[in-house]
């Protein structure tokens, strides 16, 4: 049987006090929390981890020739841009080389481990100034410091190893890390005072994840997929050292991480390539708690009002004409649409929809530069900076994954099976925290035929955007071309009449803009069309039919016609441009309906 990865089991024993930084503050008087996960336990978070054994193995590469490519190869180089390029050779050039060794949060291991009472669990540090003898002013900081000082307090966890072609050797791989760790005097901050002193370390054998086999082999399947860690994939930089992730998982970075494990598991010949290529894999939209169907965006076309005394109201206006004032007992309303929902009553409308999209929780990971000479976190004297880099991670505590798969008709049987399979026991290294994603469970997709078929015969219908899509043409629009024009020429390329549609749209640039350029003879971002857009549509030629819109999502501008997975990274195979069927019941809330008080 094929060989996916190996895993190795690590722990660690600090003795307390440590300090790592935490972002969750349990009480008002405590200055430095203790890093805590989702399940408000104490961890090592995988950055601190990382850090501490890539600066241990550094310092033995000043005295071991060829250790510092070994050290490269296991943990993975920096993103660099490469002097001297042209803007065609750069675009891709700061690509990040990553490591195959990949670190997870290594978790407290309360087993008879005695707390201190919460009014005593905190450490007071100060500042003794020298002419008073006293407190210095502003320096006195409370340290969280749950256990008595002198407590063994171990922390444990997994390592896994993709065995790319060529790639380090997983015992000498297992040498390395613990012989890092047996180097390492202290973690955490404040070391220098003896916070965070290491007391013991233990590294478990490399143990083999074989491929296996899947169950299923229908061509259109429903998965459900679960996270062994928090999630930050797609997303955004938030400012210059804070960067997002998505709520919603992209297919492209899901299909992306499967390419890799295939090809760290010396699986993606010529069959899994051109399947990979060709198979479409959906978004992954978070499921909560007990519920039984993910979250979706709701329509651009609700709106909501307050009625003071007369209580808040929702309605849809799709459809409705630009001149038809909604009155609500003869009065007024004004209506408040989704870019204005800083309206008070606002949240009415997800609690009369169920959309708990507030309820998802994120968790923030940091990391810093490590300066050699001093061991310690580097700092720009001249800009009087650290050099702090944070991650804002979807917490997995309680939440699922849902999305699809669709493989194409005469799909090569042994290839499904070998991705299905990978799937199945998880692939890793996805996003920026090289979180595990496995699928807990798969069932043949089903897409309401017989709600489409009663919609959608009878005049206009409704298709809600759930997934960005590239629907417009820059070009036409440019050159002036209102927008309605641009959506109505989409739309009739498709063989159906737009009647009313709302819709937002975003520019996506930097660094997909450069490697995936939208035109060969300028600089141009990609302009996407954002979930929540609705299009009120009615069959005319129907070129296309409202099948395929549903299965496969809705195809990019016909300019892109020609474009591929290499230079187009939006296309549907990627999960792009998938559309719902009645994302609500635009009937029933023709007219405003009540929803709070």
């Amino acid at each position: 049987m094929t060989v996916l990865r190996h895993e190795m089991s690590v722990s660690l024993t600090l003795e307390s006090p440590f300090i790592t930084r935490g972002m969750v503050v349990d009480r008002a008087s405590i200055d430095m929390p203790l890093a805590l996960n989702a399940e408000n336990k104490e961890i090592l978070p995988a950055t601190l981890v990382k850090g501490v054994v890539r600066g241990a193995l550094e310092c033995l590469a000043d005295k071991v020739s060829g250790l510092q490519a070994e050290i490269d190869a296991v943990l993975g180089l920096k993103s660099q841009k490469r002097e001297g390029k042209t803007r065609k050779d750069w675009r891709v050039s700061n690509n990040p080389e990553r490591g195959v060794l990949l670190f997870e949060d290594l978790v407290i291991d309360e087993t008879g481990l005695r707390r201190m009472p919460a009014a005593k669990a905190s450490y007071a540090r100060i500042r003794v100034d020298e002419k008073t003898g006293s407190v210095q002013e502003g320096y006195l900081a409370f340290v969280g410091m749950p256990f008595p000082i002198g407590t063994p307090v171990t922390f444990r966890g997994i390592l896994r190893l993709l065995p790319c072609d060529k790639g380090p050797d997983p015992d000498r791989v297992r040498q390395l890390i613990d012989a890092a760790l047996q180097l390492v005097p202290a973690i955490g901050a404040m070391k220098s005072v003896g916070f965070g002193k290491v007391v013991g370390s233990k590294v478990g054998e490399m143990v083999p994840v074989m491929l296996g086999t899947s169950r299923h082999v229908d061509h259109v399947l429903k998965v459900t997929y679960e996270a062994d860690r928090p999630i930050a994939v797609g997303g955004a930089m938030k400012s210059d050292n804070l960067f997002s992730g998505e709520k919603v998982i992209p297919g492209g970075a899901i299909k992306g991480c499967i390419a890799r494990n295939l090809q760290c598991a010396n699986l993606l010949d010529e069959g899994t390539s051109k399947l990979l290529a060709a198979m479409t894999v959906g978004h992954a939209f978070p499921v909560l708690g007990d519920d039984m169907l993910p979250l979706r965006y709701l329509p651009l076309s609700l709106a909501v009002t307050s009625m003071g005394n007369a209580g808040t109201y929702v309605a849809d206006h799709l459809g409705r004409s630009a001149s038809d004032d909604l009155t609500i007992d003869d009065e007024a309303a004004r209506w408040a649409f989704a870019r204005d929902w800083k309206h008070k009553d606002a949240w009415y409308i997800g609690e009369k929809f169920k959309n708990k999209w507030n309820k998802l929780d994120y968790g923030v990971r940091t990391r810093t530069a490590i300066d050699p000479s001093r061991g310690s976190a580097a700092y720009d004297f001249k800009a009087k900076a650290g050099q702090v880099f944070s991650v804002a991670a979807v917490e997995n505590k309680g939440v699922r994954w849902t999305g699809r798969l669709l493989f194409p008709d005469g799909v090569d049987a042994a290839a499904q099976m070998k991705i299905l399979a990978l799937l199945e026991k998880g692939i890793v290294g996805l996003g920026k925290t090289g979180a595990r994603l496995r699928i807990m469970s798969a069932e043949p997709y089903c897409d309401e035929k017989d709600k489409r078929e009663r919609l959608c015969t009878n005049g206009p219908f409704a298709l809600t955007l759930q997934t960005p899509a590239v629907l417009n043409d820059v070009e036409r629009l440019s050159k002036g071309e209102p927008l309605k024009c641009d959506y109505e020429a989409y739309w009739n390329g498709l063989g159906y009449r737009l009647v009313d549609y709302f819709a937002t749209q975003h520019l996506e640039g930097g660094y997909i803009a450069l490697r995936y350029p939208p035109r060969s003879d300028r600089v141009e971002p990609w302009l996407l069309t954002d979930p929540g857009s609705v299009f009120l549509v009615e069959p005319n030629e129907r070129k296309v039919a409202v099948e395929d819109l549903l299965l496969h999502g809705l195809p990019p501008a016909s300019w892109l016609s020609n474009r591929t997975w290499e230079d187009f990274p939006f296309e549907r195979q990627n999960g792009y441009g998938e559309v719902m069927l009645d994302a609500i019941d635009h009937r029933a809330f023709a007219n405003p309906v009540r929803v709070g008080s």
